[in-house]
């Protein structure tokens, strides 16, 4: 039986930001992927330039997803863009749903 090594999980506070530096690692983006998936809208930064920029938990996770679908599907990053926005936009109308009562959430 072989054995599979897992990388550590570290948490990160939703609100302190995450530096550029460390996203690129934790993401295993290449500096001109981030920057592309900045221009696409995947994510916005704080700070004005790419040494200057921080982010967001959300926004770590999000270009995580993004990195998988464009590996994973085959999906350019507009592409990858859109499919976000509109997973964001269910997950609204979902939360807004059941608000009103109109879902159930199973036991």
């Amino acid at each position: 039986m072989s054995q599979v090594e897992f990388g550590s999980v570290e948490i990160i506070e939703d609100s302190a930001p995450v530096p550029c530096a460390e996203v690129l690692t934790r993401t295993r983006l290449e500096r001109t992927n981030l920057v592309e998936m900045v221009e696409a809208g995947v994510v916005t930064p704080n700070g004005t330039t790419i040494e200057q920029w921080t982010f967001v938990r959300r926004d770590v996770k999000r270009l995580e997803a993004a990195r998988r679908l464009i590996s994973d599907l085959d999906i350019n990053i507009a592409g990858a863009a859109l499919i976000l926005e509109l997973l964001d936009e269910r997950d609204d109308l979902l939360k807004k749903l059941r608000e009103f009562g109109a879902i159930v959430e199973p036991p």
